[in-house]
């Protein structure tokens, strides 16, 4: 376990700090903000397409070294996109985007091989204690933009260079402490049953896709909006860092929340913060304190959805059968995600950034609050 918390903190870093870093990099290169969610689609999009990939290793293998091969791969990205802003190039900004979703997938599988650990009894609290972790890397990440670009500038690099090498080097360290320190026996081949355990997992998976898709489409765009109202980096970084610190941190409130009280509460925690969030971030568009208060709102949200989606899962699932159906989790919300991302862009460029966030409102009201009614009645609160 304490393995997993130390590689966690440090994918969490390098994940946030490549993720933020690409999206400001890509508004500098293109001149507009319509590009500027192209690289974080990317990225999840990338994430869902290594999920398969490190799940198989993970069978395999076992979890330590599926996880490490997702983190070499994430390792990669950062080194692409050192050479990206050394030539100036957007396809190959976007290549180290989408190779980082390797590390991102790897951080995000961790917190199920939490419950070989923990037990799926107590499968909520061992899903946020990864997830917790993860917030001590995940909030440092973007606050180093400010001094790595300011190393930029001494030493004569071009900006951000120096952000996307930190980031290539943690992911390799966070990968070597999971291939050593997490688990590390074959899981084995998954038995027919599992086609069945999709059937009632699927409202998990639309779950975690759907929450996903609003936390990501609302948050993209976040740091270039705050660049149009008149924050600094040093601003970006702050508000960037509380929402990663609420993606994470608040997690055992949730996981506690999920073991105590059942699936029905987590899933009302998530709706109801979520659409609060979202309306909060159509209001104050034009706030930097407004989008603070937003954004906490939405990783807390977003928090409470995960661990609800996650626990869903493993509740439902023998060991055999998990690494597939966390990897159906991961593509479902990596899909969905790379649509909110990408499309984030275009929606500002034409609505705004208030609209974007009604429309995240929407998706909430009219989507997420039905799957999360129905996922309550499949799930009995003591499973």
């Amino acid at each position: 376990m304490a393995a997993l918390w130390v590689a966690g903190a440090a994918g969490g870093l390098a994940q946030t700090l490549l993720g933020v870093a690409a999206t400001l990099v890509a508004a500098e290169m293109a001149g507009n903000a319509g590009t500027a969610g192209f690289p974080q689609a990317l990225q999840v999009l990338g994430a869902a397409g290594f999920a398969p990939v490190v799940s198989r290793w993970s069978s395999r293998t076992g979890r330590g070294i599926g996880l490490a091969i997702g983190a070499t791969v994430g390792a990669a990205g950062g080194a692409v996109s050192v050479a990206a802003v050394a030539l100036h190039s957007v396809p190959l900004l976007l290549l180290g985007s989408f190779l980082g979703g390797g590390g991102a997938t790897a951080v995000a599988l961790a917190r199920y091989a939490a419950v070989e650990v923990g037990g799926h009894r107590g499968a909520g609290r061992a899903v946020s204690s990864v997830l917790a972790a993860v917030a001590v890397g995940a909030v440092v990440g973007p606050n180093l933009l400010a001094p790595t670009v300011h190393l930029d500038r001494l030493v004569g690099l071009p900006r951000f260079s120096t952000g996307f090498l930190l980031a290539t080097v943690v992911f390799l360290v966070a990968g070597a402490v999971w291939a050593i320190g997490a688990p590390r026996g074959a899981i084995g081949p998954a038995p027919a049953g599992v086609r069945w355990a999709f059937g009632r997992s699927a409202f998990a998976v639309a779950v975690l896709g759907l929450a996903n898709l609003v936390m990501v489409a609302t948050m993209t765009m976040v740091p270039v909006q705050l660049h149009h109202i008149g924050g600094g980096l040093g601003s970006i970084g702050i508000v960037v860092g509380v929402h990663i610190a609420a993606m994470f941190a608040p997690a055992p409130i949730s996981g506690w929340v999920v073991d105590r009280f059942g699936i029905g509460h987590g899933a009302a925690v998530a709706c109801g913060t979520l659409l609060a969030a979202t309306s909060l971030a159509a209001l104050s568009a034009g706030s930097v304190w407004g989008l603070l208060v937003a954004v906490a709102l939405l990783g807390f949200g977003w928090s409470a959805a995960v661990v609800t989606g996650s626990a869903a899962l493993v509740r439902w699932a023998r060991p055999e059968e998990r690494p597939r159906l966390e990897a159906a989790g991961e593509v479902g919300m990596g899909v969905a995600a790379a649509v909110g991302g990408a499309a984030s862009g275009l929606v500002v460029g034409v609505g705004g950034y208030a609209t974007l966030a009604t429309l995240g409102a929407a998706c909430v009201a009219v989507g997420l609050v039905p799957l999360c009614l129905r996922l309550s009645t499949l799930v009995p609160a003591d499973a």
